[in-house]
C-alpha cells in the first residue's frame, strides 16, 4: 500500500512540477524576444522543458537560462525522444516544401509510387550516383529530386544542374548524367537551382545526398538496397 501511495504521490508531483509549462514558454519569450518558441512542453524528466525553435530543439530549466543541444534518450525504451520530436518538425517542413522546383521520378504501382521522399543531390556527387544506382534496381516509390549542387566540392556542378533543369525531359536528363554519364545539352532557361541551394541551407543540409521521407524521418549518404528499403518502409 505505501508503494502504490508513493508511486502515486510521485506521478502527482511530476505532474505539478510540469504544470507550469506555459509559464516557462512566458519566460522564454520575455527572455528572448528575437527568438520563436513554436512549442515549449515537459519531458519525462521533473523541471527540463522541450523547446522547439524553428527546426531546432532544445531543453530548457525554468528559469531558461542554460539550453541543452542534443538528444534525449530514453535507454530503458531503447527510444531517441528528441527524434521523435525532430520527425514531426520536419514533417511540417517536407509539407512546405516547393515541389515544383524537384524534378518527380515515380517507379512501380502503376505509376504511383506509394513510398514517398525527397531527395538533395549534386550531380557530381558520387555518392549521389550510387544512390541512383541501387534506385535504379527499386521499384514502388515516388521521389522528387532537389538539384542541389555543391560549387565549393564540384565546382562544375551548378552549371550542370542548370542544364540538366533546362532540358526537355528533365528525368531523362538526370538520368543520363548519373547513370550512363552522358552530359547534359548545354542549355540555358529560369531554373531554382539557387532557390534549391538557399532552400538546403535553410534545412541545415550540408551534404548530398540526403533523404527527407514524407513522414518526416530523415538520413543522408548512399546506403544498400537493404537498408534503404527499411528506410523507405518505416525502419
Amino acid at each position: 500500500m505505501k508503494k502504490v501511495m508513493f508511486i502515486g504521490l510521485a506521478s502527482l508531483f511530476a505532474q505539478l512540477v510540469h504544470a507550469d509549462a506555459g509559464a516557462v514558454g512566458n519566460r522564454l519569450r520575455e527572455l528572448y524576444p528575437n527568438t520563436s518558441f513554436k512549442s515549449v512542453k515537459p519531458t519525462p524528466m521533473a523541471s527540463i522543458y522541450e523547446v522547439t525553435m524553428g527546426d531546432n530543439i532544445a531543453y530548457v530549466q525554468e528559469n531558461g537560462r542554460y539550453f541543452i543541444f542534443g538528444a534525449l534518450y530514453d535507454m530503458q525504451a531503447q527510444k531517441d525522444l528528441t527524434e521523435l520530436s525532430r520527425a514531426a518538425v520536419t514533417q511540417q517542413a517536407y509539407a512546405d516544401l516547393p515541389f515544383k522546383n524537384a524534378i518527380k521520378i515515380t517507379k512501380g504501382n502503376g505509376g504511383k509510387g506509394k513510398r514517398e521522399f525527397v531527395i538533395f543531390s549534386d550531380p557530381d556527387c558520387p555518392f549521389c550516383r550510387r544512390l541512383e544506382e541501387t534506385l535504379a534496381g527499386m521499384t514502388d516509390y515516388t521521389v522528387y529530386v532537389f538539384l542541389f549542387p555543391i560549387k565549393s566540392l564540384h565546382p562544375e556542378a551548378v552549371a550542370k544542374a542548370e542544364h540538366i533543369w533546362c532540358a526537355k525531359d528533365k528525368k531523362k536528363a538526370w538520368h543520363d548524367y548519373v547513370l550512363l554519364n552522358q552530359e547534359p545539352a548545354v542549355k540555358t532557361c529560369k531554373n531554382p537551382v539557387a532557390d534549391n541551394i538557399a532552400l538546403a541551407d535553410r534545412l541545415k543540409i550540408r551534404g548530398t545526398p540526403t533523404m527527407i521521407h514524407k513522414d518526416g524521418r530523415r538520413t543522408s549518404g548512399a546506403m544498400p538496397r537493404a537498408q534503404f528499403e527499411k528506410w523507405l518502409n518505416g525502419g
